[in-house]
């Protein structure tokens, strides 16, 4: 069994070190977290009856209860706070936030912008000082659990080139944050192709600014989006949820390892 992770950009991108995998005939099955990774098994020759997508994790909706986790207390100096989790790496987009951000400025936005995660190069600061917004960005560094701090986002921004199934948007659903993420690998799904959340192509800054606005000046989209997001959490992510289909997944496997040897 091999659990399937490769990052995507799009469809027809994959690893060429991903060969190893795939000429591997021992495989019995490929565990996915999304349709859009298996879609890149399948370009290649991997039969459905060979890969099995659900979550790869599980969680708890204790974990998120308030009270559960103490974090940083981080003061709100603006009437709206965006918020990204991710450490940094150009393919994180990060850059193209702080550009949105910038937009929203000029438009008379009162906005700040945090961002939890390492970055020891303080490129993200390098993006603000070249934007010209260095006094509304946060940027906290590591913080683990990142959940207290994600609760105090109006709006949690994924603004990624390319990704597989990024936790920090399950993490938002359960913590009833609005999701605005770019159309990369298995982002469309989570999101429910726009009905849980806003959707851009990814480095297009001024259509995330936008994205974030509908969100931030629209308190009904932004509670539907709440709502559909911890209707996903229970339906998709909880651990029990995962649990049985980790389950389901390795019966099916001992059954067919059973029968194989019966035949010898």
């Amino acid at each position: 069994m091999v659990f399937y992770r490769g990052a995507i950009r799009s469809f027809n991108y994959f690893s060429p070190s991903d060969w190893l995998v795939f000429k591997s005939g021992r495989v019995s099955i490929f565990h996915c977290n999304s349709q859009a990774v298996a879609s890149v098994l399948r370009r290649v020759g991997i039969k459905d009856t060979q890969i099995a997508i659900f979550p790869g994790t599980g969680y708890f909706a204790s974990q998120f209860e308030r009270g559960s986790v103490k974090g940083p207390v981080l003061p709100r100096s603006a009437t709206y706070r965006i918020g990204a989790v991710a450490n940094y790496r150009k393919v994180k987009g990060l850059e193209f936030l702080v550009e949105a951000a910038r937009f929203l400025l000029e438009r008379g936005m009162d906005i700040e912008v945090v961002v939890v995660g390492s970055d020891p190069k303080s490129c993200v600061g390098r993006f603000a000082d070249r934007e010209g917004i260095r006094g509304r960005l946060v940027c906290t560094g590591p913080i683990t659990p990142p959940w207290p701090v994600m609760k105090t986002f109006d709006c949690l921004v994924v603004p990624s080139l390319q990704e597989s199934l990024p936790k920090v948007i399950i993490e938002a659903f359960a913590c009833q944050i609005p999701v605005v993420a770019t159309r990369v690998g298995g982002i469309p799904e989570m999101l429910e192709f726009g009905e849980a959340g806003e959707l851009v192509e990814p480095g297009d800054s001024e259509a995330l600014a936008k994205a974030i606005l509908r969100v931030l000046c629209d308190p009904g989209k932004a509670d539907k989006y709440k709502d559909q997001g911890l209707r996903i959490f229970k339906k998709r992510y909880e651990a029990g949820v995962v649990a049985t289909q980790y389950v389901a997944l390795f019966n099916r496997l001992a059954w067919e390892r059973k029968a194989h040897a019966k035949q010898f």
